[in-house]
């Protein structure tokens, strides 16, 4: 856990920080039928480049709670990033990750964008019990994750 730490505090991220919810936002979401309350995985990185640096900047492995999604269409959630492969799809990419809003019910997480290929994503939002993420259009080599350093349970609306 010390490693997904670490890798925020070297990214020059400040997870604390939420953009402020709309009234109006906050209103549409009444109207969503919410999927089940899905407990977040505890997933690891592990690096499958046979030269680690720099496909592999994180080290051999890394580990942390994140939101799996579905590696099947509509969602077709990817499980690799760099020279990692994930232990689950936790990388939700476009078009998918246009209409997909997620609902945290319990713990503490943080939405993340960015390009597959980059090293460093981008926190987005951080999520508190009851906030709800509604989506913004990415760039199109984007993908959206959900992750935080301790357990975290949530609820999606996505694309059918």
């Amino acid at each position: 856990m010390r490693h997904v730490f670490a890798m925020l505090l070297l990214m020059g991220c400040d997870p604390r920080v939420t953009p402020p919810a709309s009234d109006a936002a906050v209103d549409a979401m009444s109207d969503i039928v919410w999927g089940p309350t899905t407990p977040s995985t505890l997933v690891t990185w592990t690096c499958v480049d046979p030269n680690p640096q720099p496909d592999c900047p994180w080290g051999d492995t890394v580990m942390g709670h994140a939101a799996v999604f579905d590696r099947n269409p509509p969602q077709a959630a990817l499980s690799f990033r760099l020279g990692y492969t994930v232990s689950d799809s936790i990388y939700l990419p476009r078009p998918c990750s246009d209409v997909t809003h997620v609902r945290l019910v319990a713990g503490e997480a943080d939405v993340w964008e960015g390009d597959l290929r980059e090293e460093h994503h981008t926190v987005i939002a951080h999520l508190m019990p009851g906030d709800v993420y509604t989506p913004v259009v990415f760039p199109e080599n984007n993908v959206l994750s959900v992750q935080a350093l301790s357990a975290f349970e949530f609820q999606v609306f996505t694309c059918q």
